[in-house]
């Protein structure tokens, strides 16, 4: 794509309205920014026009689409490196091409001070030379120029940034400025979204020197109610606008998918929106109830008061966005499901009625029955934040979970074919050798099962339990990462700015590396023969039952084990160790099965209608008496 071309494309995706809303460089190119569309439906709610431009594709078709993906997925595999953020530097700041400091690109120690523990599993950094990366740079500083003249012969008296991770901060302030300088006053410009949850944020954004001279506001939080303010133009908003009372959850609509696709569709062909946006995410809630009980020690999503939509209404608007789009699964973007949400969902269906495909990110379901309900109302995808299978490091997160429970999820979601996302994570202040050492004898059993994602030390995310805990340690020196003063220039508020910090503290993680480096190689291996792997269960006759072993614990050869009735439902059942009986002692002495927190966990995989016979604690009240003991 050529400067000519691209400014015929934004000339033919936008024309003029009340508002234009710009999703910036950084956004993964498969996901919907849900909250611009979901202001945009709120504003045609109240006879607004507002429109939507995504400068992401527009980059991706700028510099090339696996270019692009190359460098957002720095987002999750090397954090340190701020590529996206060091890309804009200079357009934003007038910074050297990709700021202060290229050795930290490939340095961690460098761009952290602190952060060295690295390993090979997923800490991933970019693999192009500096050269490449300048000459990348300069595509991006043209791109921003070539957008700015653009949109300065467009008509929109507000144009805002959907701000949605810090890597997005820099392109939206590169842009801005250089439409402030063609503009003079003419266009209000706005910054938002979910960056801006986080409350200080905003103070340490416009904190850097010139920001406060072009951009006019900074919504925080949510910002529905701001933004129909600003629309209607009834009265002043300061600078930086807090949350205005005005409209209940319940009454935001869902976003405009239709609008979304059309764009998708314009920029990246109709190819690309059927074969490369698989999902389309949807908000049920808001908030995080568990949160409101036992805030997770890693997790700094900000807290506020858990609210979410009718059931009827959920049903209502997922049932209407399937019509049009049947082939789309709906991940719900909610920190956290409501436990009730399955049963109340499935009694909104009739019983021949299609259910759409949903996915969820929910706290581990203790029993079969709860993943039963999921398989129910067609769930495909689940992320439930198992973290570890040691219950021990599992109360240091306050999860609210145990291993056996996130190892039994595993095997019961594997079963009803639900796929699972799930990372491990290691690096907590007073952690032990032995919350992490099991994995070794661990992963080689269970490999037939979701081998997780990523396996990573716990960022140290500004706001969350974790971060004020370590700050309360003696000589912890909680600071930002370095890499923060390599990307803003001199004067700006680096602490409110990084969300990222690192410090000292006491920690087996750190102090064993080989231990980790080891964890990292097993489950490489484990990644590697996922598929291939496989410990299920089938009925061959009456009463008896085939097992199909062939897992890294046996080296990889495939073993056939003929087993009774009586067998396979003590191999399928969840159950205390004391309460074990001489076939599963039999299974656990075959590696058939695992034993944690004094519990016989079955790891056996097998069709749903079969899990349900066999495994004895489906819907067993001692399942849910357990619980009463595990506050966690």
């Amino acid at each position: 794509m050529d400067a000519t071309t691209l400014k015929h494309e934004i000339k033919d995706l936008i024309r003029e309205g009340d508002a234009l809303i710009l999703i910036p460089p950084g956004n993964a190119l498969d996901c919907i920014p849900l909250g611009a569309y979901t202001l945009q439906a709120v504003a045609l709610q109240k006879g607004f026009k507002v429109d939507i431009l995504h400068l992401d594709l527009l980059l991706s078709k700028w510099i090339g689409i696996d270019q692009y993906v190359a460098v957002q997925e720095t987002v999750m595999n090397a954090y340190y490196q701020l590529l996206m953020e060091r890309l804009f530097a200079r357009s934003a700041f007038d910074l050297p091409p990709l700021g202060h400091h290229h050795k930290a690109l490939k340095d961690q120690a460098l761009a952290t001070h602190g952060l060295t523990n690295t390993n090979s599993f997923n800490d991933k950094a970019t693999q192009e030379n500096i050269d490449q990366l300048l000459a990348l740079e300069a595509q991006c500083f043209t791109f921003i120029e070539v957008v700015a003249e653009a949109l300065s012969k467009i008509s929109y008296p507000i144009v805002g940034a959907a701000i949605i991770y810090e890597n997005q901060l820099l392109p939206s302030l590169a842009l801005y400025r250089r439409l402030k300088q063609q503009s003079k006053d003419a266009i209000k410009l706005v910054l938002g979204g979910a960056y801006f949850y986080e409350k200080g944020r905003e103070e340490g954004v416009l904190s850097i020197p010139e920001v406060a001279t072009y951009v006019d506001h900074l919504f925080v939080g949510e910002a529905e109610a701001s933004f129909l303010t600003l629309l209607a133009k009834k009265k002043a908003l300061p600078q930086a606008v807090m949350p205005q009372q005005g409209m209940t959850f319940q009454e935001v609509p869902s976003a405009n998918y239709g609008a979304y696709a059309r764009q998708v569709q314009h920029i990246m062909g109709e190819t690309f929106f059927r074969e490369k946006i698989r999902i389309f995410w949807y908000e049920s809630n808001r908030g995080c109830w568990w949160a409101d009980r036992s805030h997770c020690a890693f997790c700094s999503i900000p807290q506020g008061s858990f609210r979410r939509k009718s059931t009827h209404l959920v049903k209502e608007e997922l049932m209407h966005w399937q019509a049009e789009f049947p082939e789309k699964v709906f991940l719900f973007t909610d920190n956290i499901m409501a436990e009730e949400f399955p049963a109340e969902y499935e009694a909104c269906f009739k019983e021949h009625e299609s259910r759409p495909q949903v996915g969820f990110q929910l706290k581990v379901s203790k029993d079969l029955a709860k993943v039963s309900d999921l398989h129910q109302i067609n769930t495909r995808w689940v992320m439930p934040g198992i973290e570890s299978f040691s219950t021990s490091l599992l109360k240091r997160m306050k999860k609210g979970t145990t291993g056996k429970h996130n190892l039994y999820f595993l095997r019961n979601a594997l079963s009803y074919k639900i796929s699972v996302q799930y990372l491990l994570l290691w690096g907590f202040p007073g952690d032990q050798k032995a919350e992490y050492e099991y994995l070794l004898k661990l992963i080689p059993i269970i490999c037939h099962l979701r081998n997780p994602d990523y396996f990573t030390y716990a960022l140290v995310g500004k706001g969350a339990p974790m971060y004020h805990e370590i700050a309360a340690i003696p000589g912890s020196n909680l600071r930002p990462w370095k890499a923060y003063e390599m990307i803003f220039p001199e004067g700006s508020d680096i602490r409110k700015l990084a969300h990222f910090f690192t410090s000292s503290f006491p920690s087996m993680a750190y102090e064993h590396p080989e231990l980790m480096q080891q964890i990292a190689d097993q489950l490489s291996a484990w990644k590697e023969v996922y598929l291939e792997a496989q410990l299920d269960l089938q009925k061959v006759g009456d009463g008896v039952y085939l097992l199909s072993d062939c897992r890294l614990v046996n080296n990889m050869k495939r073993q056939t084990t003929l087993l009774t009735e009586a067998q396979a439902s003590a191999l399928m059942t969840l159950c205390r160790e004391v309460d074990m009986n001489v076939h599963q002692q039999w299974g656990l002495e075959r590696n058939l099965g695992v034993m944690l927190d004094g519990w016989f966990v079955p790891i056996i995989t097998a069709a749903p209608e079969l899990v349900e016979q066999l495994d004895k604690s489906y819907n067993n009240s001692y399942l849910k008496s357990d619980g009463a003991h595990e506050n966690i």
